[in-house]
């Protein structure tokens, strides 16, 4: 199953294996497997087996828990800013695990099934309800070259930001949610 077109290091992948802690079960499964082949004991090789299976469903479960506590969007939740025949901006609300929420953009690239996204953020703007503020709060962002994007924030604040056509990255990505101010009751 191919996740929404989304590729990683050119690589299409499937959903089921986006998440990194799934890689418990997997290794535990060829445990299982390892010991089913290579012991000929038969009561030793049956409790490995049965203790890879439980260890297995153990590590499935608490992976898939703590994926979606760590993982901070979801790619199905993104927002498509601004489209060229190479190249996709997109944006996504990224919910912080001890802090308000944020806006990040990043680029994708427009490749059929070969098409990945970057894995750092272009942009970063912070939370219109955690920052009084308009020069922190993201409002609009568009290709202005062919490796350049133009973000603007709500207060009309404007920056430009060049990326590597190969790795999605920029050199310099725009940061407005590490230092953005408290709201002020």
């Amino acid at each position: 199953m191919v996740a929404d077109g989304f590729a990683r290091q050119g690589y299409v992948y499937a959903r089921a294996f986006a998440f990194p802690l799934l890689a418990v079960p997997l290794a535990v499964g060829l445990l299982a497997l390892s010991a089913h082949l290579l012991i000929r004991r038969r009561n030793l090789r049956l409790f490995l087996v049965w203790f890879s299976v439980v260890a297995a469903l153990l590590g499935g479960c608490l992976g898939l828990q703590a994926s979606a506590f760590l993982t901070t969007f979801d790619p199905g939740d993104r927002t498509i800013l601004a489209d060229t025949p190479r190249f996709r901006l997109v944006s996504y609300r990224a919910e912080g695990l001890f802090a308000g929420s944020e806006t990040v953009l990043r680029v994708q690239s427009r490749n059929g099934l070969m098409s990945r996204e970057g894995l750092i953020d272009i942009a970063c703007f912070s939370d219109p309800y955690r920052t009084d503020g308009n020069e922190w709060i993201f409002g609009s962002a568009t290709f202005s070259g062919e490796t350049e994007i133009e973000a603007v924030a709500e207060d009309g604040t404007t920056w430009r930001i060049s990326f590597d056509a190969v790795s999605l990255a920029a050199p310099q990505p725009l940061d407005r949610c590490t230092d953005a101010p408290a709201f002020a009751d």
